[in-house]
């Protein structure tokens, strides 16, 4: 997931995989540089190919299964990752409250990557979510 991430990423701020994957403009597969769509690049993957470079050796090609993504622009870019990711997730919980849309992969899916895109003086953090869906085990109250 966390190269996934990557891809995404680079599919949304950069042209490099635009020549080899032409695709629908600002849509979830791109190319997506000068579009609108914050979640242009989600559902891009590469051939299994260009995807060995990004990979450990013997790990199996990645595919678009079920899952997740949010895209985040509260941290800053010139933190530690550690707190850039904290800072998505804590501004996220502060706007939304716990049980909130963008809150829920957190804490709900099995397996997860992200990948910080700086942009000036903040960084978008990208964060993909796989694996089973787990139940809310606190329902919400009043």
């Amino acid at each position: 997931m966390f190269a996934r991430a990557l891809w995404g990423n680079q599919r949304k701020h950069t042209t490099a995989w635009d020549t080899k994957y032409p695709g629908k403009f600002d849509s979830a597969a791109g190319p997506c540089v000068g579009g609108s769509n914050s979640h242009c690049g989600a559902s891009f993957v590469p051939d299994a190919n260009d995807q060995a470079p990004y990979l450990p050796d013997g790990h199996a090609a990645c595919g678009t299964g079920n899952g997740a993504e949010g895209i985040f622009g509260g941290p800053k870019s010139n933190i530690p990752w550690s707190i850039k990711w904290s800072r998505g997730l804590c501004n996220t919980l502060h706007a939304e409250g716990f049980w909130g849309g963008h809150v829920g992969p957190f804490f709900h899916r099995e397996k997860f990557g992200f990948d910080f895109w700086d942009v000036g003086a903040h960084a978008i953090l990208r964060g993909k979510w796989t694996g089973k869906l787990m139940p809310n085990l606190y329902p919400k109250s009043g």
